[in-house]
């Protein structure tokens, strides 16, 4: 290499940068390629003779030194010639010195103006590029291995580890996020397969409703569905160390807690080879304090009237705990299918039977039927008693009402402050509610359920509609409403 001329040098090189970037338009990378080994060698031999003088004593001074543009500057051709690299910039004149001079705008020098700092000022001296790293002068770069342009920056090399390169996406990206799903539950079946029952006494019925009542889950179930639900479920019993729950197994049951203690454990990721089969090895084990030799730390215990487990009523999705018996425990469990069967027939039921109903309002009747069906959706039934008020004159509202079954008597208290007179009565179809939504004022009459003289008629049973559907459902219909309540409550809204 050293025999080498330096053209056939540099046609080596860059034989081999061509070879290796593979340009696409190969005249235009030559250009750059020689633009930069120019620029890289200008300022290389630049640097070394303005710290070198003598090496430089046939030279022109204007080869290696630049007279810097300053606004202080000597008259034209007399030039103050100073190295950029090993001296300072002289001090230009500060904002506040041009300002001196009387100003017909005044003066700019008040509090809080920083550019006018009585503080003295000085620039900081520009540090020269360097070319060298760790002691050593480098060779040439070459187009296609630019410097690093924070290297001045680093506390240490800037050489990359094998670890800090990027490499390939690997499988466990991918399985960082896995994808849930559950079991298709045939909702629309003309064969109506029995829901599972299984005894219970009273008292254990209300352990497991007290248990149940503030989980996510079941919060928010109407009654036919709580109850399925409470049917369902299957008593179970386990005996001490038995593992009921293990972290990675894909989740079926839901689990409450009618007698006994249970602890729950995380172990870290990875789990070990032989996990699932329970052959643990002694090198995976733990035996430092709050953790359990093989399922980990313990991060809860579940007493009489807890439960575990619920994600597994929604998805099949691996367990993120283990749970051991500590004692001898009784348990009720509910499987994911029982469940989500019990939810969803019940939820189709109940949409179906609104669909038909709402086909009977003749308020709905110019919707069609996805509108309809989206008004469905979002009703909620509610039951009242005999001569209990659904609303009352004066309340503010938040609750649109469509009478489902049963009938109900709207009364109204004059100015005067008398008894309440009856202004109407209202039917399976009717509807009330809607002037406090539509005019954001307090309730105009009182709806109470009628007392019934005939004890095997139905009670009053209204479909509820909360102020936010109202408005993005029932929006259209407003015109038909306002004109409609004017009739109704003996008002005029012009």
């Amino acid at each position: 290499m050293s025999n080498m001329s330096t053209f056939d040098l540099l046609v080596s090189e860059l034989t081999r940068d061509a070879q290796r970037v593979q340009p696409k338009d190969a005249l235009q990378f030559c250009a750059k390629w020689f633009q930069s080994r120019l620029e890289e060698q200008r300022t290389r031999t630049r640097e070394a003779l303005s710290r070198n003088t003598s090496l430089a004593a046939g030279l022109p001074q204007d080869h290696f030194v630049d007279n810097p543009l300053s606004p202080i500057n000597g008259a034209l051709g007399e030039p103050t010639s100073i190295s950029p690299f090993s001296q300072n910039f002289p001090q230009r004149s500060s904002l506040q010195h041009s300002m001196s001079n009387s100003s017909p705008f005044g003066t700019l020098n008040v509090p809080g103006n920083a550019l006018l700092d009585n503080s003295p000022r000085s620039l900081t001296p520009v540090s020269p590029p360097s070319f060298q790293f760790e002691g050593e002068d480098i060779t040439p770069s070459t187009p296609i291995s630019n410097p690093n342009p924070f290297a001045s920056f680093a506390n240490g090399s800037i050489t990359p580890s094998h670890g800090e390169f990027l490499h390939p996406p690997t499988s466990t990206i991918l399985a960082r996020r896995t994808s849930v799903s559950a079991e298709s539950i045939p909702v629309d079946s003309e064969i109506e397969e029995p829901l599972p029952v299984f005894p219970k006494t009273d008292d254990q019925v209300r352990r497991i409703r007290s248990s149940i009542a503030n989980n996510f889950i079941f919060r928010d179930l109407d009654d036919e569905q709580a109850t399925g639900a409470l049917n369902a479920m299957q008593e179970c019993k386990v005996v001490n160390d038995d593992v009921v729950i293990r972290q990675g197994d894909v989740g079926d049951y839901f689990y409450v807690v009618e007698s006994g203690l249970l602890h729950c454990y995380i172990r870290p990721e990875p789990l070990p080879p032989n996990w699932f089969s329970g052959n643990v090895p002694p090198s995976e084990m733990f035996n430092q304090a709050g953790y359990h030799p093989i399922y980990g730390r313990k991060v809860a215990e579940c007493r009489e009237g807890s439960s575990f487990g619920e994600l597994a009523l929604m998805y099949g999705h691996p367990r993120a705990a283990s749970v051991v018996a500590i004692e001898p425990c009784t348990l009720w469990s509910l499987d994911r299918i029982t469940f989500r069967t019990i939810i969803l027939k019940a939820a189709h039921r109940r949409r179906t039977m609104y669909e038909q109903f709402l086909l009977s309002v003749d308020l709905l009747s110019s919707l069609e039927p996805e509108e309809r069906s989206k008004v469905a959706d979002a009703l909620v039934s509610r039951v009242y008693e005999d001569g209990e008020a659904v609303v009352r004159q004066g309340e503010m509202g938040d609750t649109f009402f469509f009478v489902e079954e049963g009938n109900a008597v709207v009364t109204k208290i004059t100015e005067n402050g008398g008894q309440p007179e009856v202004v109407g009565q209202l039917k399976k179809g009717d509807y009330f509610g809607e002037l406090s939504l539509l005019r954001l004022e307090p309730r105009a009459a009182t709806v109470s359920a009628v007392v019934r003289k005939d004890p095997s008629a139905s009670r009053l049973k209204v479909a509820a509609l909360d102020a936010h559907a109202f408005t993005r459902l029932l929006g259209p219909l407003r015109e038909i409403m306002e004109r409609n309540a004017g009739r109704s409550y003996g008002i005029n809204l012009r």
